[in-house]
């Protein structure tokens, strides 16, 4: 050792310097680099670690997944209503598609809030509430929507139906008419009707006039029975068609009532009908053909509408 005031070479068990007689005091030497570290590293252990980012649960995900359930499931029975009460096989295939939605969306959801029991466990007591209150409230809102889906099902499936009924009902009373009109179109007065053949003579005119109000009396009875089933919802081409045929009827069957009378002297000239009182029978025949033309187009539009309706209707 040496001496730390003279710099003396001492033995290592001397208490006091030799040469300058003051007090030795030996200084302790790491004895490697490696003990040196260890005495660093407490010093390093207490520098701050880099925080970890805790992840947040995801309910906002979970509400816009579960309104998308609702919207689906409320479909879902709105259909499911709607083809029961209406027992349309169209309706029922419907169902079908819309199960899928269902079916898709609650698993997305499921999936979801598996993600956010895993981000917050249920063994923490706060998320039990929030768990059992979340819950509760879809519950509420679901049983809710579906009560109110059910509802409008029914009830558009009734209004449905009656539409069906409807709509059947009078393509019987069209049948009908078409019957009618082709028993008719096979008499000698619709194949002369107006014509100098059925106004030959008062005799010929009244029986021109018989058909023609039989005619008219079960046609009236039909628009009527139609026009029962139309009240609320007006056809307008419809309705022209029935007033037009009223006018045509009664004008038809004033001109034949004016040539069947017994006085009438009717005889035909180059296939014109001659009749005393020319300008009162003009003024019939004028009035029953300008009649039987305005029905004749009023019958063309309500025909052209009905069968555009019709096609629109088909699968």
């Amino acid at each position: 050792m040496f001496c730390g005031q003279c710099g003396k070479n001492l033995p290592d068990d001397v208490r006091f310097c030799q040469s300058c007689g003051r007090p030795t005091a030996s200084t302790p030497i790491p004895a490697s680099f490696t003990n040196a570290d260890a005495a660093v590293a407490p010093a390093l252990s207490s520098s701050p670690e880099p925080r970890t980012r805790v992840p947040r649960a995801p309910y906002g995900w979970f509400v816009f997944e579960v309104l998308c359930f609702i919207a689906c499931a409320a479909g879902f029975v709105f259909l499911i209503s709607m083809a029961t009460a209406t027992l349309d096989p169209n309706q029922f295939e419907k169902v079908g598609g819309s199960s899928m939605g269902v079916l898709f969306t609650a698993i997305w959801a499921s999936r979801t809030w598996k993600r956010i029991q895993e981000v917050e466990p249920e063994s923490d007591g706060n998320f039990k509430r929030k768990h059992h209150s979340v819950l509760l409230k879809l519950f509420g809102l679901v049983s809710l929507s579906i009560a109110v889906a059910c509802a409008l099902g029914v009830a558009s499936g009734r209004t449905q139906a009656n539409a069906n009924r409807q709509a059947e009902t009078i393509a019987g009373l069209n049948r009908e008419q078409n019957e009618l009109d082709q028993r008719f179109a096979q008499s000698f007065t619709s194949k002369n009707l107006l014509q100098a053949a059925s106004l030959s003579s008062p005799q010929v005119a009244a029986n021109s006039l018989r058909e023609v109000e039989q005619y008219a009396a079960d046609s009236e009875d039909l628009m009527k029975r139609k026009e029962s089933l139309l009240q609320g919802k007006p056809a307008p081409l419809l309705t022209a068609q029935f007033e037009a045929a009223r006018v045509m009827f009664s004008a038809t069957e004033e001109l034949y009532r004016y040539v069947s009378e017994p006085s009438r002297n009717i005889h035909i000239v180059n296939g014109v009908v001659a009749i005393e009182g020319v300008d009162e029978y003009n003024k019939r025949v004028d009035a029953a053909n300008d009649a039987l033309q305005k029905f004749e187009l009023a019958s063309a539009a309500w025909s052209k509408e009905r069968s555009v309706s019709e096609n629109g209707r088909k699968p």
